[in-house]
């Protein structure tokens, strides 16, 4: 059984164009496979670099609220040394008033202004109590923006384990290379 010229060179011409047609599908099978790889790549450098922008911001919203907790303890020292001197200041114009009782002008102006400074040591204590309570506030902002400081590093950690992954995933295409020397 013997094949003809013809048929033999119809055989040759359509294993040739069989063979060009699964080298493009090849070339283009490639080209999306290094453009994916590439696009995950991108992705993930990305990823990475927006979480060392959020952990610097942390870390820098970290210092900014400690040195903002310092000012507002000093604030509060201040406020109970003005304390004190506004009782002071109450305990004078109180001796002054049973010096001058027998000007009553003079006296009922001393009634208003102790009455008026009474007023104002309460405010300041008032003041020195919400210092307190906003101490106390930025002390556990702190340690939240701490622990998610703390996640945003496992996070960066678990980013990092899905890159090497990627790399791992990306070894098939380096083996075909040794294996298909002519791939691109």
């Amino acid at each position: 059984m013997s094949l003809e010229k013809d048929e033999l060179l119809s055989i040759y011409h359509s294993m040739a164009e069989f063979s060009h047609d699964m080298h493009s599908e090849d070339q283009y099978g490639i080209k999306i496979a290094k453009k994916t790889s590439l696009f995950i790549r991108l992705l993930l450098i990305l990823f990475v670099l927006a979480m060392i922008f959020v952990i610097y911001k942390s870390n820098d919203l970290i210092h900014s609220s400690k040195h903002l907790s310092d000012s507002m303890v000093k604030m509060y020292v201040h406020f109970g040394e003005m304390s004190g001197d506004v009782n002071a200041m109450n305990a004078s114009i109180k001796a002054m008033k049973t010096s001058i009782q027998d000007m009553p002008h003079l006296a009922d102006n001393m009634l208003i202004m102790n009455t008026d400074i009474t007023l104002m040591n309460n405010n300041v204590n008032n003041m020195a109590n919400y210092v307190e309570q906003m101490e106390f506030k930025m002390n556990r902002i702190s340690t939240q923006v701490s622990n998610m400081t703390y996640h945003f590093n496992r996070v960066n950690n678990s980013v990092s384990h899905m890159q090497a992954n990627t790399h791992q995933m990306a070894q098939p295409l380096q083996d075909m290379k040794t294996i298909f020397p002519f791939m691109p």
